[in-house]
């Protein structure tokens, strides 16, 4: 099973704890790390943690006349994924990454359950969008976009601190920034960097079997699945590094 848990947490130390005696695979290639970002401190105080030049250029795009919309519609949605075919066709990447599979998705939930899309615009029309969940006391980013129009607007960072405004509001306690690989995505890798989160890694696959055979086959299953993992990952990050440029972030 995959532990939704983060190292060092106490959640982990229960699953820890229930799988005593098994030594999970520590090496498996799909492990999940990301920023988690304590949202406990005032905003005043979040907002000196953001690293410095991530400051300056919330600080730009704040002069820039430049409004936030949110909504969890699907015309909120329709009008991100808008935004992300024009990003698509000009970075031509590919991807595993389905925003028609988002879609259904948002469309099928209830309304309190919904993703959030938050909007970043000027007089003229969206410059970047991102889609963000927020169940229980964590968020977690999802999907990001900027238009042909905003390479230079600093709609990302924008957007990014009116969300942590939003989860503050909402009470939520943590943030998760959605995954992060420094050595295939550099760039998206210093961009969450620059909130302040902590870089944390979420417990390896465990497994208990109460035979050989059971285990042998739980572990010919993790062998299985690091391969194909380790495929698609090679795409994923490919995609991601020619997705995300620092022009785009910026």
């Amino acid at each position: 099973m995959h532990s939704n848990a983060f190292m060092g947490s106490r959640r982990a130390e229960i699953f820890r704890s229930a799988f005593e005696g098994f030594n999970p695979n520590q090496n498996a290639a799909n492990t999940y790390r990301t920023f988690l970002l304590d949202l406990s401190p005032s905003l005043e105080e979040l907002r000196k943690r953001l690293d410095k030049k991530w400051r300056n250029q919330l600080s730009r795009a704040e002069k820039n006349n430049l409004r936030v919309v949110s909504g969890n519609g699907l015309p909120e949605f329709r009008r991100f994924c808008i935004m992300y075919s024009e990003m698509k066709k000009r970075k031509s990447f590919e991807t595993t990454v389905d925003v028609n599979e988002f879609s259904k998705i948002h469309s099928a939930l209830p309304g309190s359950q919904r993703l959030l899309i938050l909007t970043c615009e000027d007089a003229s029309g969206p410059l970047a969008g991102l889609v963000a969940s927020l169940m229980g006391d964590s968020a977690i980013y999802l999907l990001g976009a900027t238009s042909d129009r905003g390479l230079n607007a600093k709609g990302a960072y924008l957007l990014q601190w009116t969300l942590i405004q939003w989860l503050k509001e909402k009470n939520a306690k943590w943030y998760d920034l959605g995954g992060i690989d420094p050595e295939h995505n550099p760039g998206v890798y210093h961009f969450k960097k620059g909130l302040g989160g902590v870089d944390s890694t979420q417990l390896c696959p465990m497994a208990a079997c109460d035979n050989a055979l059971s285990s042998a086959a739980a572990m010919i299953g993790l062998a299985m699945q690091k391969q194909v993992w380790q495929r698609v990952r090679g795409l994923t990050f490919r995609s991601l590094a020619q997705r995300f440029t620092s022009e785009e972030l910026a």
